[in-house]
């Protein structure tokens, strides 16, 4: 199938898409806020949806007996 050459081909990225960071510049805050960006985004909005997701199981579950 076409769909096998596509799957099994391997990713090939040029050095000119890359962008190359000199030693002092990888290890910046900036820098690494730059390049996960996507991940960061997406550990936020985990973050807050966890956080209103345990709001409300805490809010509107049901009370907690104490046996005694």
């Amino acid at each position: 199938m076409v769909l096998d050459g596509l799957v099994s081909a391997p990713l090939r990225v040029s050095a000119s898409m890359r962008r190359q960071f000199s030693k002092d510049e990888f290890w910046n805050w900036s820098t690494l806020v730059e390049r996960h960006r996507f991940l960061l985004t997406a550990l936020g909005v985990l973050a807050f949806l966890c956080t209103i997701y345990l709001y409300f199981a805490v809010t509107l579950g049901p009370p907690i007996r104490v046996p005694g």
